[in-house]
């Protein structure tokens, strides 16, 4: 997940009571965070903002990732770390398609479930809870910059892939992400940082094939497959 105008939101943000949160040296990226979150608040540090989601500008980022040829295929579609279903709810409705979904945030889960006809859990992404090779192709946005291991979620999603699926990955790109004074309370919420060869050694150390990997606006943008009879509408 991405975070936008959070100079603007910060200039609106108050104090929360003393030691209503605790700075920690663990990953700050827990779900009471996220299920704050999605209920409007961004809340760190002892610095509470009042924070809108999925605004104007997030909304055309899920149009804009929405109409790539990747999503085009028929088959199951699994959103890891989905977050409110924001992008499955942009996609174009199609019945060959059937979506999943799976965050740790119980908030989360229940917007994606009122927004979006799929199968949406609240679950570890770092233990997917699905059975071997039953995706034809995962999809995992502004995901793995907040995660506590990366790797295990991608051998993961290799598990639960399909021979010949594809996987879509974005991640800030680490020269072009935000500095930690620019985060609301100071605390840098990408623990994973990422250029276009981290990211893509990464992935291939996990059995995937990287089929492309671009730099979009401030992001990385990886598309991969999985030893097997590759659908070439994964990479055109």
């Amino acid at each position: 997940m991405s975070f936008w105008s959070v100079k603007t939101n910060l200039q609106r943000g108050r104090k929360l009571d003393p030691g209503s949160e605790e700075r920690s040296s663990k990953n700050p990226n827990d779900p009471k965070f996220y299920d704050r979150l999605y209920q409007g608040r961004f809340e760190i540090n002892n610095v509470s903002v009042e924070y809108q989601y999925e605004g104007p500008e997030r909304k055309k980022w899920y149009e804009i990732v929405a109409r790539l040829p990747f999503f085009g295929c028929p088959g199951r579609l699994l959103d890891v770390g989905c977050g409110t279903a924001g992008l499955l709810d942009a996609l174009s409705r199609n019945p060959s398609v059937k979506l999943f979904g799976i965050d740790f945030s119980q908030v989360a889960v229940n917007i994606a479930k009122a927004r979006v006809n799929g199968g949406f859990s609240v679950g570890d992404i770092h233990c997917l809870p699905y059975k071997p090779e039953c995706f034809d192709r995962i999809v995992s946005t502004e995901t793995f910059e907040h995660i506590d291991d990366p790797e295990i979620v991608l051998q993961e999603m290799y598990r639960v892939l399909r021979p010949g699926g594809g996987v879509m990955i974005t991640v800030p790109e680490t020269s072009l992400d935000l500095k930690p004074s620019e985060w609301p309370g100071g605390i840098d919420l990408h623990v994973n940082k990422f250029t276009a060869q981290s990211l893509c050694d990464l992935v291939a150390r996990s059995g995937f094939v990287v089929e492309e990997c671009d730099i979009v606006g401030r992001e990385l943008w990886l598309l991969a497959s999985k030893a097997g009879s590759v659908d070439k509408r994964f990479t055109k």
